[in-house]
């Protein structure tokens, strides 16, 4: 991969990042606002109930919380952004379709499925004041386990794509085999890693609505980087293929003078039909066979 394109791909790829980062820090602001604060004081109210005191002010207010939430999404779209390019420029030349569009879209519900939807099915997010803080380790290693596996399932999917495609099978046969593997190891992958821990005590509503806007928030970041990269390759794309603005400036002129000739001699050659013509007329003799 030459250095020019792969230092285009990271570049088109941050871009992407960061309109990601912005969509997903607007949608945590406007959704996944109220749940969280639910769940921060609930769980203050049960740790004075405790301790029986208050706790100390944090070092950072709620305020100041909210306010850098965009930019925290903001760096992590950056960074989930540049390795997005990275591998749609490594990966550009080896997918099935040559539109840069689908293959972005292609590349982002597979980026999304791996790390957001795998690790969802095991260990989905906790809200504050939920869980054990002695298998918080255990948790995240679990974590990490099961984002790999997803990009492993991807890439696992991706490689039997390629061989079926070079087989005889009709494209709906291809596509339900590649779903059924996708489940089968789906289901394997939810077997072999431990179940996460149950939240007892805790509302199931603010629990759900918790998930559900966190999932949500991660959701908007994929799909930002999906269509940020997406449009900003098809551009490139669109302005390759464009004719350049002095062939079709030449073109145009050549056009109206040839409109123009046409009409200036439209007058001489009507008058060249009507006029008898000067030039004598050659009979020729009639050819008689030799006797």
């Amino acid at each position: 991969m030459p250095l020019t394109l792969l230092a285009q791909a990271i570049r088109r790829g941050l871009a992407a990042g960061l309109l990601g980062g912005l969509l997903a820090g607007v949608f945590a602001l406007v959704v996944a606002h109220e749940p969280m604060e639910a769940a921060i004081r609930l769980e203050a109210a049960d740790g004075a109930m405790a301790d029986g005191h208050d706790h100390d002010d944090p070092l950072f207010t709620r305020a100041t919380q909210r306010a850098m939430l965009p930019v925290a999404t903001t760096l992590v779209g950056l960074a989930v952004g540049g390795l997005f390019g990275l591998t749609h420029g490594a990966l550009r030349h080896r997918l099935h379709r040559r539109d840069d569009w689908a293959n972005s879209l292609t590349l982002g519900a597979c980026g999304w499925a791996a790390v957001v939807v795998a690790p969802a099915l095991t260990f989905p997010p906790n809200p504050p004041g939920v869980g054990d803080g002695s298998v918080m380790s255990a948790r995240t290693g679990g974590y990490v386990a099961s984002v790999a596996a997803g990009l492993g399932i991807a890439v696992a999917l991706w490689l039997l794509a390629r061989r079926l495609r070079t087989t005889p099978l009709h494209p709906s046969v291809r596509h339900t085999l590649v779903l059924v593997a996708g489940a089968l190891l789906t289901a394997a992958l939810l077997a072999v890693l431990p179940s996460d821990h149950p939240a007892d005590g805790f509302p199931a509503e603010l629990l759900w609505r918790f998930r559900l806007a966190s999932l949500g928030t991660q959701t908007v970041l994929w799909v930002g980087i999906a269509v940020g990269s997406g449009l900003l390759w098809s551009r490139d794309e669109t302005a390759r293929t464009a004719p350049s603005p002095g062939v079709r400036t030449r073109g145009r002129r050549d056009q109206r003078a040839a409109s123009r000739t046409a009409r200036t001699s439209w007058p001489m050659s009507s008058m060249s039909r009507l006029l008898p013509s000067t030039t004598p007329a050659v009979h020729k003799k009639p050819w008689i066979m030799p006797s």
